[in-house]
This record gives C-alpha cells, structure tokens and sequence, in this order.
C-alpha cells in the first residue's frame, strides 16, 4: 500500500538541537489518533526525536513531524496496511531531518530505522477496533 497517497497534511515543529552537557541519548516517540469519519480513517501519527539526558533525568523534544492520513475503510485489508502508515510516519522523519541537515550542514548524522509491527500492536488494534464498529 503506498500510505503517502493518503496523507493529506504534514507539520513539522522547528528544530531545537540543544547544547548537550553530560551523557545523552536519544529515541524516537510516537502518538497516534485513529478515529472515524463516515467511510474513512482519520489517522493523525506523531513522531519525536527526543534527547534523554540521563544526568538530570531531563527529556528534550528535538523535533516532531505530524502526519494527518484519510483512508478510505476500504483500502484496509490487514495490519501491515496500518502498519505502512507508522512506517511512513517515521519515513517523514526522516526526511524532515535530511532537510535540515542541508540547511545546517553541522548537524550531525541520524538515521530513523524502522520498527518492528509489533511496536505498534496496540494502536494498529485500536483502527481495527473502529473498522469493526463501523460494519
């Protein structure tokens, strides 16, 4: 399934790379919000690239991508649909970082690798809660 063909908006936050102090590391977090709309899936999917100082036990949202989607109820056949749409959700991440690397070339390398379906287990049931009330 080619997810982006459902995204209808995308928002990016500014970015906010602190000056670090201490031992750091970073992760990626995500929210989502499946709710129903006649014959649709409203799929709002927010990524953040979060730094963890673990000095003082402080987090730090780096950057945040939300990823709106209208799926037709329809084009939903299986978990991996959903699935594409976490992944793509990532994959906007992704690339909203890759832009700002060009635009500040010191800012050093990440990648976002993929996580596994069972990561998102409880929100792919959550849209499939609502496919179910729906028929």
């Amino acid at each position: 399934m080619n997810a982006r063909s459902y995204r209808v908006n995308v928002s990016v936050s500014p970015l906010d790379f602190p000056a670090v102090d201490g031992i750091v590391e970073n992760t990626v977090v995500y929210h989502s919000e499946p709710f129903l709309n006649k014959d649709k899936i409203i799929l709002t999917i927010t990524k953040k690239f979060i730094f963890f100082n673990t000095d003082n036990k402080k987090q730090h949202e780096v950057l945040s991508v939300k990823s709106d989607y209208e799926i037709p109820c329809s084009v939903i056949e299986s978990r991996i649909d959903v699935y594409d749409f976490y992944k793509d959700a990532l994959l906007g991440l992704d690339e909203a970082y890759k832009y700002l690397q060009t635009q500040i070339p010191l800012l050093p390398s990440k990648l976002f690798p993929s996580q596994p379906i069972e990561n998102y287990q409880p929100e792919i049931d959550r849209v499939f809660s609502l496919l179910i009330r729906q028929n």
